[in-house]
């Protein structure tokens, strides 16, 4: 071979290892040519709803009675609006409230929940001291130094058309106003939670309450005719001439654990104005 072709041979050699050796970069990451197989992931904790407290077997049976009266809302919510619009500091309204213990008084929640001082007729004023306030119902109980017989709770859901009394001061005045039961329906207070309540017509109220205005009897207890409390008033309806009130199951369901089961005593419907002139329904003003 010639000289000249030897030299070409030579830098065809020397350009060709030079593009292998330029191509190859020994701190590139290695990538095989199969894809690996993913890690294996941790398994998933199994999702758990927080524990619902069992209802004992007395209120699971109010709870399906309730369920069986029919539902005058056909489903829907109802809203009430507390009349007068928002209170101002230093304002005073009244309600009812009546004993549930030693020492202890339900009312409405929204006759005493944002009272800065509660009293009663003949007794000073006294910071709010809560037994317990149901965020979601209208029911609430406060401590007092006044104490009076309890009222006993009812066990049983009334029946439609069952009668009732509602006992309270309506107008500030005391008075005693015959119902009969309609239904239940949803309701909410405020833009609050829905809660049962049930509906009841006003049969027959005193002469000084020929509008059936109720207004102030709210908190006040609702006998049915075993004596026994089974509702809280708290809205009314004059117009149409219905009392709503609180369903026995969350009365039942806030009051139990203080309720004195001994100390309560069966009162006969027909005998309600007695527990105004004895002042064991009682009438609580709230200052703002």
């Amino acid at each position: 071979m010639r000289f000249l072709d030897k030299l070409i041979a030579l830098a065809v050699i020397v350009y060709l290892a030079g593009q292998v050796i330029g191509a190859w970069d020994p701190t590139a990451e290695y990538r095989p040519s199969r894809r690996a197989p993913p890690l294996p992931s941790a398994p998933k904790p199994e999702r758990t709803e927080p524990a619902v407290p069992a209802l004992p077997a007395d209120l699971r049976l109010i709870v399906r009675e309730e369920a069986a009266l029919p539902d005058v809302g056909r489903g829907r919510v109802g809203e009430i609006e507390r009349e007068g619009g928002p209170r101002r500091r230093g304002e005073t309204s009244s309600g009812t409230a009546w004993p549930l213990a030693d020492g202890v008084w339900v009312t409405a929640r929204h006759v005493a929940e944002e009272c800065s001082a509660l009293r009663f007729r003949d007794t000073r004023w006294a910071e709010p001291r809560f037994a317990f306030r149901d965020a979601s119902v209208d029911v609430m109980a406060f401590r007092t130094e006044r104490r009076e017989p309890a009222l006993a709770l009812g066990s049983r859901v009334p029946a439609r058309e069952a009668v009732a009394v509602a006992v309270g001061y309506p107008k500030g005045k005391p008075a005693v106003a015959e119902l009969r039961l309609i239904g239940t329906s949803r309701i909410r207070y405020e833009g609050g939670a829905p809660f049962l309540a049930y509906y009841w017509e006003v049969t027959r109220v005193p002469d000084a309450l020929a509008d059936r205005n109720l207004a102030g009897i709210s908190g006040g207890p609702v006998i049915d005719g075993a004596g026994r409390t089974i509702g809280v008033a708290i809205f009314g309806n004059d117009r149409r001439g219905t009392l709503g009130t609180v369903a026995l199951s969350d009365l039942r369901r806030n009051a139990d654990p203080h309720a004195q089961g001994a100390a309560a005593s069966v009162v006969q419907p027909s005998a309600a104005a007695a527990l105004l002139s004895t002042r064991r329904v009682e009438q609580v003003i709230c200052r703002r």
